[in-house]
């Protein structure tokens, strides 16, 4: 009977005792802090739970945070401040949380000194070249940096003390005051721009276009750069690039310089060249493929919004101004409530897009769409005829829109021989446009091009994508 007792006392200081070993270490027990992943991934995420008792692979926790390339670096940020950097390689290491280490990796394949303890933060920093979420610093002729936000929380790790405010209250034991700081990954503007007396246009991702002249600080903020004035004071959020220099003209020229033309009793045609960048209009130009246009005054160099696609920079054209007034910031927005359609129906004057088989934005125009008739893998053609048919109508206002240099531009690059041909081709279109149409002439782009792996791109706010040429010349026999 004795030695029964002796047992059941032995099993149950070892249920106790596993028991209590169970509570003191399972995963949810008390307090979890938050982790965060961020930097060069879609999607910030924050969490403070464990839903399983074991560890999770690294890798499978950053792709749920969806990185913004395959070539990526991994920032693991400690709370005291420790932090180590891995490669991608992350299919040996693990995400696990105990009370003694909170959260920590564990890792099988790299040194012993990855193995953060009571880590705060994941960040990727991807490592591919011109990457699709980089901030691209740029003037007219070229890029000079490429930064994402994840290469930013790199380049300043070393914090800044950003002071916000001082506040004092008196007592009857004196006056007591206190001074407010917030610590933030900041970095000079000025060092990556080395320009100190020059202008500047920042452009943020609502498509509005802010002009400054003193440079300031670029932020980190999780997975998006900001931009903060020299006094630390005034902050524009979400930037997509920082123009130099930026030319005094936009292709909202094309709304408001036709507006002005016609209000002289002038007719105004505009031929809108998808996708035509400036560096593309310069190259044609110096060798031989835009004759035409070579023999006419130099286009303007002209600025377009953020996002470069063709529903953003065809609604700055026909509305004058940009997508943060117009509402027009990408693809998938085609709504317009006004544009220079509408406004010149309302005065009783009769205009016309001439325009390919789909109708982009929806702009109140009376409007004639063509399809590829002769089954030449082109509609810029028949573009061109019905153009030139609706010449003899007498409209006050025309736009016509050529697609093809965009088409070609994607599937051969910006200076491939084919998209060359193709500016070639328009070259001629404009030329013949030019002289059958007795009024003012306005030639301009929605965006422009830069070159892929695979062909070309835009919608980046760089100088290839961003800068297009603007001239406005007299139509008639030249």
């Amino acid at each position: 009977m004795k030695d029964n007792r002796i047992i059941l006392t032995v099993i149950f200081s070892l249920l106790t005792a596993a028991l209590i070993y169970l509570l003191l270490n399972r995963p949810d027990r008390g307090y979890i802090p938050y982790l965060k992943v961020a930097g060069d991934v879609k999607n910030v995420l924050y969490f403070n739970n464990f839903e399983k008792n074991e560890k999770q692979v690294l890798k499978t926790v950053i792709e749920k945070a969806v990185p913004l390339g395959e070539e990526y670096d991994v920032l693991l940020t400690g709370s005291d401040g420790l932090i180590a950097k891995i490669d991608n390689r992350t299919d040996g290491t693990y995400l696990n949380f105990s009370t003694r280490n909170g959260w920590e990796i564990l890792n099988e394949n790299h040194p012993v000194s990855s193995q953060i303890k009571h880590l705060k933060e994941i960040i990727v920093i991807n490592r591919e070249e011109n990457a699709e979420n980089s901030l691209f610093i740029f003037d007219t002729e070229k890029n000079t940096v490429s930064i994402t936000p994840g290469q930013l929380y790199e380049k300043s790790l070393t914090r800044t003390l950003n002071f916000k405010g001082k506040s004092n209250i008196v007592r009857e034991t004196g006056e007591y005051s206190v001074s407010v700081y917030t610590t933030e990954f900041l970095y000079p503007l000025e060092e990556f721009i080395g320009k100190k007396n020059a202008a500047y246009m920042i452009i943020d991702g609502s498509g509005k276009n802010h002009y400054i002249r003193s440079p300031g600080y670029l932020i980190y903020k999780d997975n998006r750069i900001d931009y903060l004035d020299p006094g630390k004071k005034n902050e524009i959020k979400d930037i997509k690039g920082i123009l130099s220099d930026p030319p005094s003209v936009s292709n909202t020229g094309a709304y408001h310089d036709a507006l002005k033309f016609i209000g002289e009793g002038k007719k105004v045609m505009v031929i809108f060249l998808d996708g035509f960048s400036y560096s593309q209009y310069d190259y044609a130009l110096k060798n031989g493929y835009s004759p035409y246009l070579a023999s006419l005054p130099k286009a303007e160099k002209a600025t377009t919004y953020f996002k470069p696609v063709t529903n953003v920079g065809f609604a700055a054209m026909i509305t004058g101004t940009g997508p943060d007034e117009n509402g027009i910031h990408d693809r998938s927005y085609r709504n317009l409530k006004s544009s220079i359609f509408t406004v010149l129906k309302e005065k009783g004057l009769k205009s016309l897009l001439v325009e390919a088989d789909v109708r982009i934005l929806d702009h109140g125009a009376n409007e004639i769409l063509n399809i590829d008739r002769n089954k030449n893998g082109s509609i810029d053609d028949e573009v061109f005829e019905t153009a030139v048919k609706e010449l003899s109508i007498g409209y006050d206002y025309m736009m016509v829109h050529f697609h093809k240099i965009d088409d070609c531009g994607h599937s051969f690059g910006p200076f491939g021989k084919e998209t060359l041909e193709q500016i070639r081709i328009s070259d001629e279109y404009v030329e013949e446009l030019v002289r059958n149409f007795n009024g003012k002439i306005i030639i301009t782009a929605d965006h422009g091009m830069h070159k892929t792996e695979t062909g070309g791109s835009h919608g980046q706010a760089r100088y290839e994508d961003f800068i297009v040429p603007y001239l406005t010349i007299d139509g008639g026999a030249q």
